[in-house]
């Protein structure tokens, strides 16, 4: 995988004459910038990453008990779209590549990721309800949401907050609701780890 990711950066360079750099070095070093930018989004896309990889093994581990089928099934599911999140926020789908380079609008984009996880709330509503502290996810969904409304409205409410207040509101509530997130599934599986030793 290294080696193919190496040579396409390669390959996109000979005919694209795009500099190697640009896709090995840090996004802050390529644009000369302070070290710091992007830090709560970075901090964020690393706890969407802890939580995504926690579940993937936990579903990995926990597959092949035949007692656990609903605890695998709904931690490879939220761990897919948990990690789906994670290529959106680190790649910047919905921000850039699907708004510039495919016709797909942020809309759809939001639509498509609230129906996957009101499919996922739906279908594991016993599970979530019965087993787990759903509090901290409802509370991480409450975060979500808010950074969606504030960011939906960016227009109407800059103008009375300003432009970093409105900002930090928009970032603060969804770094609250990632981290709310990765807490409420680190919960689910150390607390199944614990019960199976």
């Amino acid at each position: 995988m290294p080696l193919v990711c190496l040579l396409l950066v390669l390959g996109t360079n000979i005919f694209a004459s795009i500099p190697v750099g640009n896709f090995t070095r840090e996004p802050v070093a390529v644009a000369g910038l302070p070290f710091y930018v992007g830090f709560i989004s970075n901090m964020g896309m690393l706890f969407w990453c802890a939580a995504a990889v926690l579940c993937i093994f936990s579903w990995l581990v926990f597959r092949q008990n035949e007692s656990e089928k609903t605890l695998s099934s709904f931690l490879l599911y939220f761990g897919l779209l948990t990690l789906a999140l994670l290529f959106d926020d680190f790649f910047q789908l919905h921000d850039y590549i699907f708004l510039f380079y495919l016709p797909i609008s942020e809309k759809l984009i939001f639509l498509s990721y609230g129906i996957l996880m009101l499919s996922g709330l739906i279908i594991f509503r016993d599970y979530i309800l019965m087993q787990t502290d759903f509090f901290v996810f409802f509370t991480a969904f409450v975060f979500l949401g808010l950074s969606i409304v504030v960011d939906s409205l960016q227009h109407q409410l800059q103008p009375f907050l300003g432009e970093d207040i409105r900002i930090l509101l928009e970032d603060g509530f969804k770094f609250f609701g990632i981290v709310g997130w990765f807490g409420y599934f680190a919960k689910v599986c150390l607390t199944k780890f614990r019960a199976s030793v």
